[in-house]
């Protein structure tokens, strides 16, 4: 069990599931995830459990990731304080139910964008290129959602 912070970094090939029981940091940088077999995901990680999560310079195969790892709400708020995955290509990229202080994306290639029925208090998307962004039912305080090209955008934000 992992009981501080967590660096996984220059994995190149195959996927990666990670379950984060803790609260230190988890870093996962220069990875390459291509979903190989009968896996769902070609990643998926438990992203808001951590302080602070960084997911950088990763390219994923186009199976989903999914960095929440959820599949229903929880009933208090017990955001992590940060999210940040940059320079990255995501074929999509799904974070249904995300409880995070800050989610920050940037300068990623992008396809489908899942971030529905989360809590955010601040959301940045900067920089992005993407096809489909969707953040339906998401309670979102502050945000700032600057894309390099065009796409659809989905925003029912609450």
């Amino acid at each position: 069990m992992i009981r501080g912070d967590a660096l996984f970094e220059d994995i190149k090939e195959g996927f990666l599931r990670a379950a984060a029981n803790y609260q230190g940091k988890l870093i996962i940088r220069n990875c390459d995830f291509w979903g190989n077999g009968g896996e769902e995901y070609s990643f998926e990680v438990s992203a808001c459990t951590p302080t602070h999560t960084l997911l950088e310079n990763l390219t994923c195969g186009r199976k989903p990731i999914d960095i929440v790892r959820r599949k229903q709400p929880r009933t208090e708020w017990n955001p992590n304080r940060q999210i940040v995955i940059k320079n990255c290509k995501i074929p999509h990229l799904r974070a249904d139910w995300a409880q995070t202080e800050h989610l920050r994306i940037e300068n990623c290639e992008l396809g489908e964008v899942y971030i529905r029925d989360g809590r955010i208090g601040k959301l940045e998307i900067i920089g992005c290129s993407l096809m489909k962004l969707d953040i339906s039912r998401t309670q979102v305080k502050e945000q700032d959602v600057r894309i390099r090209e065009g796409g659809k955008i989905s925003t029912d934000i609450m």
